[in-house]
């Protein structure tokens, strides 16, 4: 199966998606399968271990070591001139992916992204976004969205806002960079 400008008008609640996204949909390869009852239950066992070996933890103050430390990588990332400074560590090269509440193995291991860039074609070119004098992200972390935004409207002003230093560092370079306003 692949997903196909269709099924991706589907998934945003869209009666039709701008030609940036059928350029991207047509770049990326969307093709997958449906993930076998044993490659779900063993995924849902290691989740599971990991609950259970308590590997997870709610966001918050004690947590903000380790966000300085991953957005710390994409500083280092921007700085020597990376092309992948700006994607977060979260967004992974992983077969894995859920569509429609389902899992799915992915032949890309960049679907996850790559999804996320077509996301992104999509939602930054709403009215809402293309209307606004000034665009302000709370919890910007990489600036991620901010760059892809600052690209299509380069005359508005941006102000991306995190708790993490590092984060904030990360968007003013970018808009030293770029001169954005």
């Amino acid at each position: 199966m692949r997903l196909g400008v269709a099924a991706f008008e589907r998934m945003f609640g869209a009666t039709s998606l701008p030609p940036e996204c059928h350029e991207l949909i047509g770049r990326y390869n969307f093709s997958f399968r449906w993930a076998t009852r044993g490659e779900v239950d063993g995924l849902l066992g290691e989740i599971q271990a990991r609950i259970a070996n308590r590997e997870f933890e709610p966001a918050g103050p004690r947590r903000l070591a380790l966000w300085e430390a991953g957005w710390g990588e994409n500083l280092r990332m921007l700085r020597a001139e990376d092309a992948a400074a700006l994607v977060p560590a979260y967004i992974r090269e992983d077969p894995i992916a859920r569509i429609k509440g389902r899992y799915a193995v992915a032949e890309d291991p960049r679907f996850e992204a790559h999804w996320y860039e077509v996301f992104q074609a999509w939602l930054f070119r709403q009215e809402a976004f293309a209307a606004a004098p000034a665009v302000y992200e709370f919890g910007c972390g990489s600036g991620i969205n901010l760059a892809a935004l600052a690209t299509l409207y380069p005359d508005k002003r941006y102000v991306g806002l995190d708790w993490s230093a590092v984060s904030n560092e990360i968007v003013h370079e970018l808009g030293r960079r770029n001169g954005w306003r």
